[in-house]
């Protein structure tokens, strides 16, 4: 009986030591490594990923193995997007059946800018609106949290989510209307686009807004959301382009105001809008 007692006092000493082992440190392996490459290539089978050693740690609350790796690079021809990091939970029982599959990704960027990113996803879809994009973008970052879910045969849920921040843009057309220091918090999902904490300066005038919200569905995008100004003085130049195409008699020097607007607007695949 003493040997039989020692034994497990000895097993549940290993036990213990194992789980607040992973749990505070864990351990590096590239078993994983396929996996994680294989669901980059579900999201796009055109994208290639260089992935460094995976870390494994434990987590006791949801009893699930948490797989993360730091710094990888996603790539497309010759053009790299640089990853915070790579993340995923591992269900302990898909393990012990030896059914282990990635169910999830959670992936983290680092600060990325706008127009490279553009760059690279124009790779990938060779779409107009983003070859204009691309050309009227000066300037701006992101930073975003995307979370993405798998079925059973590997296809993405539509239950996507991106979270982030942008930072610092400045759009340009045609020399005549510019964008500048736009700043906001967006979250994206399948079916809606929400901005939030906008501010911007657009020709020189400071506008904000609390929320611009985008929904999507299968013949139009609805765009509502409302924007406002505290105190705007237009000078000549302003005024020539936003009130005397509209007021041509009008003999206007300068003018002050402020103002909070509400708009709605349906936006279909043309880019047709009502």
């Amino acid at each position: 009986m003493k040997i039989i007692y020692k034994s497990i006092i000895v097993f549940l000493s290993i036990f213990l030591f194992l789980v607040l082992y992973l749990s505070f440190f864990g351990l590096e392996t590239k078993k994983f490594n396929s996996q994680v490459y294989d669901k980059v290539k579900d999201i796009n089978k055109d994208l290639e990923i260089d992935l460094n050693d995976i870390k494994i740690s434990l987590d006791l609350f949801k009893f699930k193995l948490v797989a993360k790796t730091i710094g990888p690079k996603i790539r497309h021809k010759d053009k790299i997007l640089d990853i915070e990091n790579i993340k995923t939970q591992i269900s302990l029982k898909s393990l012990l059946k030896d059914e282990f599959s990635v169910e999830n990704l959670e992936i983290s960027t680092k600060t990325l800018e706008i127009k490279k990113l553009v760059s690279f996803l124009r790779t990938l879809k060779q779409k107009p609106e983003l070859y204009i994009f691309e050309k009227i973008l000066k300037k701006g970052y992101l930073i975003a949290d995307i979370k993405i879910e798998f079925d059973q045969n590997g296809k993405i849920i539509k239950n996507y989510k991106v979270n982030g921040l942008v930072r610092d843009v400045k759009v340009e057309v045609f020399k005549t209307y510019n964008v500048k220091n736009l700043n906001f918090v967006f979250k994206l999902d399948s079916t809606k686009l929400s901005l939030q904490n906008i501010k911007l300066r657009f020709n020189d005038l400071d506008f904000t807004s609390d929320k611009i919200l985008t929904k999507f569905t299968n013949d139009y995008f609805l765009i509502e959301g409302e924007i406002n100004n505290k105190s705007l003085k237009l000078d000549q130049k302003n005024i020539e382009l936003f009130i005397k195409p509209y007021f041509p008699k009008f003999e206007i020097k300068k003018v002050r105001f402020n103002s909070k607007n509400e708009f709605s607007f349906k936006l279909d695949k043309k880019y047709k809008f009502k």
